[in-house]
């Protein structure tokens, strides 16, 4: 199973689904450019799905996988029609999450608010604080210690600092549009 992440997350998101699924599936999950423990393009054009897809393929075609199941969250979703359009004999399953043949303005005018813009936080409660202000509308039911461990995986620890897992810079392609 290859699991794809969202847009300004990265593969600590499939963390618990991968220890469920750990008996009965080889899971993979690569950080898409400018995430995570990935590198940052200087040139902010290779942040598309186009580019990650392609990263993705690749990343198969190294480990010599011909068939497998696709599990992607939002841009992870996007990312595994593109899968199935170009590559379909390859693809064995889908697992879609947070996407779907709609893309709602109103979600991606929210997301364009915030990616690459939010404010740095000093302290694991303000990143805390600051994740609940954005993604409350996603996770109304989420608990503290879901909070933590979904704040914990969308940042790095810099010294004690959380600053976000990812290059601020992919909102870019986007905001050209």
């Amino acid at each position: 199973m290859l699991c794809m992440h969202g847009l300004t997350r990265n593969s600590a998101e499939f963390a618990g689904l991968a220890h469920r699924l750990s008996e009965r599936y080889r899971g993979i999950s690569a950080d898409c450019l400018g995430r995570g423990k990935s590198e940052y393009d200087t040139n902010t054009a290779n942040y598309n799905p186009g580019t990650y897809v392609q990263d993705m393929v690749s990343l198969l075609a190294d480990l010599d996988i011909d068939q497998v199941m696709l599990c992607g969250t939002s841009m992870g979703g996007l990312m595994q029609f593109i899968v199935a359009a170009t590559q379909p004999a390859g693809i064995r399953d889908m697992i879609i999450n947070d996407i779907g043949p709609e893309i709602d303005q109103r979600g991606l005018d929210r997301i364009k608010a915030y990616v690459g813009k939010t404010s740095p936080v000093t302290t694991w409660g303000e990143a805390i604080q600051q994740a609940r202000e954005l993604k409350a509308i996603a996770f109304p039911n989420f608990t503290d210690d879901k909070w933590l461990g979904f704040t914990q995986g969308i940042h790095r620890d810099k010294g004690g600092v959380p600053v976000l897992a990812y290059d601020a810079a992919i909102s870019q392609p986007a905001d050209r549009r």
